[in-house]
């Protein structure tokens, strides 16, 4: 994709769509790779032509990869809005049961708990669980995902039966998928056990 972007930069005429799209999955890449503010750079310089000439899905999944990651740089007050954004946009567009919808549904709900919203990050995971079930199956992994981050919401209002509940199920539908030696189970296994010591 580096490779593209420099290609495509040096066309007498570049197609500004097209750059706008290597620039967003560039952007994804390099946040994956942790460099968050070459990211960043990526995603507002995709977002500056998808805004003005792309279908309003394409400018919502930059402005959802954008929203990702300034909440994982930690400015919350700055992702919130651009995935609430990407998120009305998602619904009107693509649908509220949509793939994309749901996994910036999922992102907003992550930054609601990890801000201490839980009364708003709450309705959100069980709206993410419900979407998961729908979308991918009772049994998949996305579904495990939402049952555990649901877990850790219902821990911290203090609701541990619910969490339980919500553990259980997650390393369920884990140990299904992977068997019981997978990495993935670390996680809900030792969310489960800090709830045993709490």
């Amino acid at each position: 994709l580096e490779r593209a972007l420099t290609l495509r930069l040096r066309e007498p005429s570049p197609d500004a769509l097209a750059l706008a799209r290597t620039r967003h999955l560039l952007g994804m890449l390099v946040h994956e790779s942790g460099d968050l503010v070459r990211a960043d750079s990526l995603f507002q310089a995709s977002l500056a032509v998808r805004e003005e000439q792309a279908t309003p899905q394409d400018f919502a999944a930059t402005l959802s990869s954008l929203g990702l990651l300034r909440s994982d740089a930690g400015t919350y007050d700055e992702a919130e809005p651009i995935l609430q954004r990407a998120l009305a946009l998602q619904r009107e567009h693509l649908g509220a049961d949509h793939p994309e919808t749901a996994t910036t549904l999922y992102h907003l709900a992550q930054l609601y708990w990890t801000t201490g919203r839980l009364d708003e990050a709450e309705p959100l995971f069980r709206e993410s669980l419900a979407l998961s079930i729908q979308l991918f199956g009772p049994e998949s992994a996305s579904a495990a995902l939402d049952y555990n981050q649901l877990g850790l919401v219902l821990v911290d209002q203090g609701r541990y039966d619910e969490s339980e509940a919500a553990y259980e199920e997650a390393l369920r539908i884990q140990r299904a998928l992977f068997g019981d030696g997978h990495p993935d189970l670390s996680s809900t296994v030792l969310n489960l056990g800090a709830l045993h010591f709490a």
